[in-house]
């Protein structure tokens, strides 16, 4: 594991990163809810799907390991939702 200090520096910074690029996102008009959430990808969006018409994922953009996980998100994200 590590040091919880380097944890919280990653957090801060990722929280941070996502805050911007969130908010610099032109929604015009749509409304949102944003959340940074921890934790397994899949169980953490899956876990705050009530009450929502949508969810968006994105599998392009990436190659090799990062592509094939982004994808198993995508696919349990799928096969779990609410219909």
């Amino acid at each position: 594991t590590y040091p919880n200090y380097v944890v919280d520096d990653v957090r801060r910074r990722d929280a941070t990163e996502f805050d911007a690029l969130a908010h610099g996102f032109d929604w015009r008009g749509v409304e949102h809810h944003l959340v940074f959430a921890e934790g397994l990808p899949a169980e953490a969006i899956l876990a705050r799907q009530g009450g929502v018409d949508l969810i968006a994922l994105g599998t392009h953009g990436h190659t090799g390991l990062a592509r094939f996980l982004l994808g198993n998100v995508a696919a349990a994200v799928l096969k779990h939702a609410e219909k």
